[in-house]
């Protein structure tokens, strides 16, 4: 909440000198703003009397964390793979792909690739290319 504060006061504020002219008008809005997932003012949060609120932003808090996961978990699903343990693949360094890698060991989501010299790395297995 400080870095929002901070954020939105230097994009009011033209030298050093006026910042505190916008103390109170930032203040109000920021404490005035529905949050997306309690959906209640931070106000009304301190300051109302209902003794269920906190109950019922809870709820609100846990159903927007919710989508949130349905959603994000939508996004997160690994692509089917044909490699092997001892298959050789290129690996990406950055933007580029280098090897061949030989493939030491291989799970749904990770491999184990080891180079000429030895050495081994964990690598993604989205991130990986067929020779």
């Amino acid at each position: 909440m400080r870095t929002d504060f901070h954020e939105h006061l230097r994009s009011y504020i033209k030298d050093s000198c006026d910042w505190p002219v916008f103390i109170q008008l930032l203040s109000f809005c920021l404490n005035t703003a529905i949050n997306k997932s309690t959906s209640f003012t931070p106000s009304e949060l301190v300051f109302a009397r209902w003794r269920s609120l906190w109950e019922l932003a809870m709820d609100n808090n846990i159903s927007h964390f919710e989508k949130a996961k349905e959603y994000y978990d939508t996004k997160q699903k690994t692509k089917p793979h044909s490699f092997e343990e001892g298959d050789e693949a290129l690996g990406t360094l950055d933007c580029t792909f280098m090897g061949p890698l030989t493939i030491i060991k291989i799970s749904d989501h990770n491999a184990v690739l080891e180079d000429d010299r030895g050495s081994a790395r964990r690598e993604r297995v989205e991130r990986l290319k067929e020779l």
